[in-house]
């Protein structure tokens, strides 16, 4: 019988894990910004008449590793979207343990009495949540059914495989669900997310240099500057890329040298000041087809740039 120690490790280790479905950023207003951002590029980006509809889906190249999306709008609240998500998600029945290791599981409380409350917590910990009024997002690893009926054993030849490989699908699958309201409706915007099965942690690993993926094309970067996620649609209909890099510099004067770079390279530049101060200066590039916005602020004694990129709607429209 494992002590009472180390499954409070092993719980711990895979409510850790969790969080690799939901960090598409390094902290919580970074993340918000990323959704709230995604959010607004597909309302505004619908798909075309006769094709998907009220709900699209896609694929979606994150630090060079697949991740696949499927969007729609709900006339719930997110409150109601997360309550939902999270309950069909939730496995209906889960031990730690398998029951045909005890003689009679009935006694199980007599022969290890916090086998049952483990469980209980383990059935908690499984999910992550976070909603707030403008944004929120239930995320769980899924290690398939088989580990809900002995998940010790299962987590355990699985994490041995995914130590050797950093494949997410040997492990399992991490699924999100985010819910954004709508600022002109009474709708919500959800974006459901799921990882592919060749998905590599290698690819987000810090080894002090830019991590895999790619630069906006055409955009010079400043210095100092360091990329830690790309969020690139591989979908032409789309035409979205967002990029975020982390600098020390402080916010506004990474907006303020990327424009200075942008204009150089024969980008037409825009910069917007809040003249009440009470948000951080956006960049406004355009340059052919390619509309950038720019945005950073200081998080930790880091700055996070956020640059994402899209088609314009000239463009679209002349297609």
């Amino acid at each position: 019988m494992l002590s009472l120690r180390r499954i409070a490790v092993i719980v711990v280790i895979a409510a850790a894990t969790v969080w690799f479905g939901i960090t598409f950023g390094p902290v919580r207003e970074v993340r918000a910004d990323i959704y709230m951002n995604l959010a607004s590029v597909y309302r505004e980006n619908p798909d075309p008449p006769g094709k998907q509809g009220k709900q699209r889906e896609g694929v979606t190249l994150m630090n060079s590793s697949k991740l696949h999306y499927r969007v729609s709008q709900s006339s719930q609240s997110v409150h109601q979207v997360l309550d939902d998500f999270e309950q069909a998600m939730t496995p209906k029945e889960f031990h730690l343990f398998s029951p045909k290791r005890f003689p009679e599981f009935q006694e199980v409380e007599k022969v290890a009495p916090q086998i049952p409350f483990l469980e209980s917590l383990m059935q908690r910990t499984r999910f992550v949540r976070d909603e707030s009024a403008d944004w929120g997002y239930v995320s769980f690893l899924d290690l398939g059914p088989e580990a809900n009926q002995d998940w010790h054993i299962q987590f355990k030849q699985k994490m041995a495989a995914f130590a050797k490989s950093r494949r997410l699908g040997d492990l399992g699958t991490a699924r999100t669900v985010v819910a954004v309201p709508n600022p002109t409706s009474k709708s919500t915007t959800v974006m459901s997310y799921w990882t592919d099965p060749d998905f590599n942690l290698r690819d987000f690993e810090d080894h002090g240099g830019d991590l895999p993926g790619a630069d906006v094309e055409g955009l010079p970067r400043i210095d100092p500057l360091r990329r830690i996620l790309t969020f690139d649609h591989v979908e032409d209909r789309l035409g979205f890329m967002l990029v975020m890099y982390e600098t020390p510099l402080p916010p506004d004067a990474a907006v303020e040298a990327f424009e200075r770079k942008a204009g150089g390279a024969g980008w037409g530049t825009r910069l917007w000041r809040d003249p009440q101060h009470k948000q951080g200066e956006i960049l406004f590039l355009r340059r052919g087809s390619a509309e950038v916005q720019i945005f950073a602020h200081r998080e930790r004694g880091r700055s996070y740039v956020m640059v994402s990129r899209r088609n314009s709607t000239e463009k679209e429209t002349n297609e």
